[in-house]
């Protein structure tokens, strides 16, 4: 009996203490003030979770729930800090909502037509794939999490929604992302770093006249375009988490986060998220990040993971350089 008691007592102490706060890097210190993302021990759903947090005495507010992520979001307004949260019974991890940003776009000088692209296929090996394999990406579903997509550019179909190459998607930060506005039309109306990364992807010109028959890595792809950046290039943890996940539950077969963020630190929820969807079946590739200069492991959030993609970037062999 005693030693029963001892286990059991330990038992409930492990559950109080389990919860674990994961505070920002030093270096990353932009976030939502009293804004968490807090994951739930196993076993533990929306509905436990919120009686757990009211029974701490902890007033907050929903901001969205996750479901292949076992958790939620917070905005907290009683002053609980991410310690005194992660220390409620059924909670496994919390983390700050942070702030991410791929930054503006640079304007490049010259003739906009001149893409210069015609040796980055065989570098890759995207030719061989293309011209061999036969394999232009009919039938797949890719979904570009970014800052949305112009689906009116003609040589990404020119259209949204059923019959167009853009069929799917979802706006959820609006042009703010501290205020952010969620809707139906994920158009990348003032970034253009979205529409860029889905050019890359899918792109097809041969047949709009274009003056450059650009032609995408799969140009037959069907794309998902979930706005996630606002028109600064800002986004949230919170907010790329919500589009990865309707991404999984709108079919998308592959997911792209050419986000640039890096943490180093593979206990992000992205990450965490990102190992849950790929064990569902869904490939989840995800930019090596901008931050390579601060060391080799400064890796983006989502290609942190375990089972996740982390591609790096790829300079070409053919280029124009300043000369004397």
């Amino acid at each position: 009996m005693k030693i029963t008691a001892i286990l059991s007592a330990l038992a409930a102490a492990s559950l109080v203490s389990a919860g674990r706060f994961i505070p920002l890097a030093e270096n990353k210190p932009n976030h939502i003030s009293g804004a968490y993302i807090i994951e739930y021990e196993d076993g533990v759903d929306h509905a436990k979770a919120n009686k757990f947090l009211n029974s701490h005495k902890v007033d907050y507010k929903v901001r969205g729930e996750f479901n292949v992520f076992n958790g939620a979001s917070f905005d907290v307004k009683s002053g609980h800090s991410g310690e005194d949260l992660a220390k409620i019974p059924g909670v496994k991890r919390v983390w700050p909502v942070e702030i991410i940003s791929v930054g503006k776009p640079q304007v490049i000088k010259g003739n906009p037509v001149d893409a210069l692209l015609t040796s980055a296929h065989t570098m890759t090996g995207a030719d061989y794939v293309q011209k061999t394999l036969k394999f232009t990406g009919k039938g797949v579903k890719v979904g570009i999490i970014d800052s949305g997509v112009d689906y009116t550019h003609p040589a990404l179909g020119g259209c949204f929604g059923k019959g167009c190459r853009v069929r799917y998607g979802w706006d959820f930060v609006g042009d703010d992302v501290r205020n952010p506005k969620s809707d139906s039309d994920p158009i990348d109306k003032c970034h253009g770093h979205g529409t860029h990364v889905a050019g890359i992807v899918g792109a097809d010109a041969r047949k709009v006249g274009a003056p450059h028959p650009f032609v995408g890595v799969a140009p037959e792809v069907t794309f998902g375009a979930y706005r996630v950046l606002d028109c600064k290039g800002s986004g949230s943890n919170e907010g790329v988490m919500f589009g990865m996940e309707l991404a999984f539950n709108q079919g998308m077969h592959i997911i792209n986060m050419s986000l640039g963020a890096g943490s180093a630190y593979k206990s992000n929820p992205i990450a965490v998220l990102a190992d849950k969807l790929t064990a569902n079946g869904m490939a989840v590739i995800a930019a090596g990040g901008n931050d390579g200069a601060d060391g080799v492991g400064m890796v983006s959030d989502g290609g942190l993971g375990d089972l996740s993609v982390s591609v790096a970037s790829f300079d070409n062999v053919v280029g124009f350089y300043d000369y004397f």
